[in-house]
């Protein structure tokens, strides 16, 4: 009888027993999910070996998120740097994946963005403020893009439009679930938003213009 009453009284206060979700953590969990489905369609072309991931592209982008990410949680963005976190581990799997099927035209370039992404770590250390770092590879990370929308502009079927519009989606949600707003926790998801609508806008523009040059079917 006394196993019933607490079990009775354990569902009655069941509410109070759940810790609460407030609305910033049920953002920053649908960006995950968003974030998750967005990469579906890229692994399934990367498994069909449809896409040829710019290898360098990826590790950058993977790299500098996990010190972006960093300095977001220390910055107090809260449930708003989860979708960086998990976007950085994504990248690094298919920068591994590229360095079978991707591309591996390593330019000058790449290696520069490479070596300044690295200095952002002693601007942090040094200023002791996430804030310096996260505005210098801010502009390395939109820099990092460049091989990205070189290798589309040649081959605009080399990336996947749609995942890159999901990823677009996941980043403005991403801003909804910040915690505390200022300039180190909202700079680099907005960046990110707009270097996506860039590359999305890139891929459709190539392969219209590119149709229009196909040769009419008799």
């Amino acid at each position: 009888m006394q196993k019933m009453q607490i079990c009775y009284n354990l569902w009655l206060n069941r509410g109070k027993m759940l810790p609460e979700i407030s609305a910033k953590a049920w953002f920053g969990i649908a960006s995950i999910i968003i974030g998750i489905i967005g990469y579906v369609p890229y692994f399934v072309g990367l498994y069909q070996k449809k896409l040829k991931p710019h290898v360098f592209t990826w590790f950058l982008w993977g790299f500098l998120m996990a010190i972006v990410w960093l300095g977001q949680m220390q910055a107090n963005a809260g449930a708003g740097a989860w979708i960086t976190g998990m976007s950085a581990f994504f990248c690094l799997v298919i920068a591994v994946v590229a360095l079978k099927i991707g591309d591996k035209d390593i330019t000058r370039s790449d290696w520069i963005c490479f070596i300044a992404g690295l200095l952002g770590i002693p601007i942090w250390y040094f200023t002791k403020d996430p804030l310096y770092a996260i505005l210098f590879l801010t502009l390395i990370d939109c820099i990092a893009f460049i091989p990205t929308l070189r290798k589309l502009w040649s081959n605009p079927s080399g990336e996947s439009a749609l995942s890159y519009a999901i990823t677009l989606c996941k980043f403005v949600i991403s801003i909804l679930a910040i915690r505390e707003f200022n300039l180190a926790t909202v700079i680099y998801p907005a960046a990110l938003i707009v270097m996506n609508v860039i590359l999305v806008s890139s891929i459709l523009l190539r392969h219209k213009a590119i149709a229009k040059t196909m040769p009419l079917a008799d």
